[in-house]
């Protein structure tokens, strides 16, 4: 009779073992998913409220994410940015802008403070690559087009 609940102790125990370990792979897998990049262009002509919902979607499985993932899809991002010729950036940027202008202050204001606390939200190291990757960005831009982005930038 001992054996026999010695033997079923034992396969229980290996079995929990199994399953938990199973268990774990999924987890595992799915934290592990890398974050999808959105199609800038097709972003950009969406709605607001789906922007918005697919902004918050974005943010809770950045903060969810690793420190390394949220590199990853920064880069995917960037690369994404980068493989439209200019004239389509010009176009989404004048988009943007001009939806930023139609929004009402109080809209406008939600969306800085969301920003903000985004930012608050990083890591020092995360918060020093962005600052990084803007002065790139800006380093980019010529001459022409700085003072013209220097013109629309609100007054502090």
């Amino acid at each position: 009779m001992r054996n026999r609940r010695t033997a079923r102790h034992v396969y229980r125990a290996a079995l929990r073992a199994v399953l938990f370990a199973a268990a774990g792979l999924v987890v595992g897998s799915v934290a592990a998913a890398p974050i999808d990049v959105p199609d800038p262009r097709a972003f950009a002509r969406l709605p607001a409220v789906q922007q918005e919902a697919i902004r918050d979607d974005l943010h809770r499985r950045m903060m969810e994410a690793t420190p390394q993932e949220r590199s990853q899809y920064r880069a995917g991002l960037r690369a994404a940015i980068e493989r439209l010729s200019p004239d389509e950036r010009r176009e989404i940027a004048e988009y943007t802008r001009r939806r930023w202008e139609e929004m009402s202050p109080q809209d406008r204001e939600r969306a800085a403070r969301q920003r903000r606390e985004r930012a608050r939200l990083m890591s020092a190291e995360e918060r020093k690559e962005a600052l990084e990757q803007r002065r790139q960005l800006l380093e980019a831009l010529s001459v022409d087009e700085r003072a013209v982005l220097q013109q629309r930038l609100p007054e502090k």
